[in-house]
C-alpha cells in the first residue's frame, strides 16, 4: 500500500481515503441537522405523529413595503435576506394539530433590520416579540396542513426610527411537511394593510406607518442538494489527494 510521507510521519492512502469519506459524511450530517433534526411528512396524517423538534431554516428572502402616509402606496420598498437562520420550535403532534413558535427571525436589507421571536423555544411568550403559531391538518386533505404564525416584530433603521406592531401580524402558508419545502411563502392573511398587524408604531406608540404587501419566502436546501454538497466535498478533497500523490511519485 502506497504511503504519503509528510514532516516525518507516514499516512496510508487507505486510511486517508477513509478519513476523507468520514469528513464528507460528517459535513453532510452537520448540514442535515442544521436544516432540521426531526422532519415530518409528506404523507397522510403526518401532523398526528410528528415528534417535537426545532426546525432551522438556513435561508429566506422577503420584500418589505412601508407606507408612511397611509395612502396605500409604498413609500419604501426594501428587499431583505436573513442575516442568520430562522428558527421554529414545534411541540409534539396531536390529533390534527402541532403548536409552533417562531423563535428567531432576522432579515436585513437597504439599511433596515427586521427582528421577530423571543429567542426561547418553549411555546410560551418570554418577550415582546413572541410569535406563536400552529400547523393544522386540512379537513379535506390529510396530506396538507395550514401553517400560521402571529408575529410580533420590530423594524430598525427607518427614516422615522424604530417601528413595531401592537397587534401580531397573521401570516399563513400551506405545507405538506416540516421543515417546509423550497419556495414556501408565508403571506399575511388578510393581506396588508387590511389587518391591524400591518400598522406600525414608533417608540412613543404613535401610529406612523403601515405595511403594504410584505412577503417572506423560505429557501430550504432539499435532500438532493445536501447529497450533492457531500459528494462535492468528497470529490474536491479526493482531487487534492490525487494531485499530492502524483507529485510524490
Amino acid at each position: 500500500m502506497q504511503k504519503i510521507y509528510t514532516r516525518g510521519r507516514s499516512v496510508s492512502q487507505g486510511g486517508l481515503t477513509l478519513g476523507v469519506i468520514g469528513l464528507a459524511v460528517f459535513l453532510l450530517l452537520s448540514v442535515s441537522q442544521h436544516v432540521g433534526a426531526s422532519s415530518c411528512g409528506p404523507g397522510a396524517h403526518w401532523v398526528d405523529t410528528c415528534a417535537s423538534g426545532t426546525d432551522t431554516i438556513p435561508s429566506s428572502v422577503g420584500t418589505l413595503k412601508i407606507d408612511l402616509n397611509f395612502d396605500g402606496v409604498a413609500d419604501m420598498t426594501v428587499n431583505l435576506t436573513n442575516s442568520g437562520p430562522t428558527t421554529v420550535f414545534r411541540g409534539p403532534g396531536a390529533p390534527h394539530q402541532i403548536d409552533t413558535e417562531m423563535v428567531s427571525l432576522q432579515l436585513i436589507g437597504g439599511g433596515l433590520t427586521v427582528n421577530a421571536g423571543d429567542g426561547i423555544g418553549n411555546l410560551l411568550c418570554d418577550g415582546p416579540l413572541c410569535s406563536p403559531g400552529a400547523i393544522i391538518e386540512q379537513g379535506g386533505n390529510s396530506a396538507l396542513a395550514d401553517s400560521f404564525f402571529d408575529v410580533f416584530f420590530e423594524i430598525l433603521g427607518t427614516p422615522v426610527g424604530r417601528l413595531h406592531n401592537n397587534v401580531p401580524l397573521h401570516i399563513e402558508a400551506v405545507i405538506d411537511r416540516v421543515p417546509p419545502p423550497v419556495g414556501t411563502a408565508y403571506d399575511p392573511l388578510p393581506p396588508c394593510p387590511q389587518q391591524e398587524g400591518c400598522l406600525l408604531f414608533d417608540d412613543n406608540n404613535d401610529r406612523v406607518a403601515q405595511l403594504v404587501d410584505p412577503t417572506h419566502h423560505l429557501i430550504t436546501p432539499e435532500p438532493s442538494t445536501l447529497l450533492l454538497l457531500g459528494s462535492g466535498l468528497a470529490g474536491i478533497i479526493g482531487l487534492v489527494i490525487r494531485r499530492r500523490l502524483s507529485q510524490k511519485a
